[in-house]
């Protein structure tokens, strides 16, 4: 690749980057232009019946507050109740698993062939050399394009 392929990706990177640490706010200034489009629909549609403009955005305003606090009446108390059962039922599935867990080291223990599970110091030996060949071709990917 030339210097000048390697300077614009280097800026889509830069740019993609960028986009992703202001995620969050672009998601809010997106939403607020599809509220903003919504609510200036409804705007114009009840100003074409003879309602003045700030009267509609009032109304507007006061039926999507009231619309949201339906919402989230009707949708929070299950949720709240459904929230208390999950609770109530965690020492129950606690012991659950505690029991699967007791009877798979007894089956473990009767199954002595089977090779023991690696530890942590052997996985980590392992991953050393899988770390100097991966670099390794990284290194060589890069060299030679």
């Amino acid at each position: 690749m030339k210097f000048g392929q390697w300077l614009g990706f280097f800026c889509l990177l830069v740019s993609l980057y960028v986009l992703w640490a202001i995620r969050q706010l672009l998601l809010l200034i997106f939403t607020a232009v599809i509220f903003a489009t919504a609510f200036n629909r409804i705007v114009f549609f009840l100003q074409r019946f003879g309602i003045k403009r700030n009267l509609a955005i009032a109304l507007t305003l006061i039926s999507s507050f009231i619309l949201a606090t339906l919402f989230f009446v009707s949708i929070v108390p299950p949720f709240i109740e459904q929230f208390q059962n999950l609770i109530a039922l965690l020492p129950v599935v606690w012991e659950t698993i505690r029991e699967q867990l007791t009877n798979l080291k007894q089956q473990q223990l009767q199954l002595d062939w089977l090779p023991p599970l690696p530890t942590q110091a052997d996985l980590i030996a392992q991953l050393q050399p899988f770390g100097t060949v991966l670099f390794r071709n990284f290194f060589a990917f890069f060299s030679n394009s």
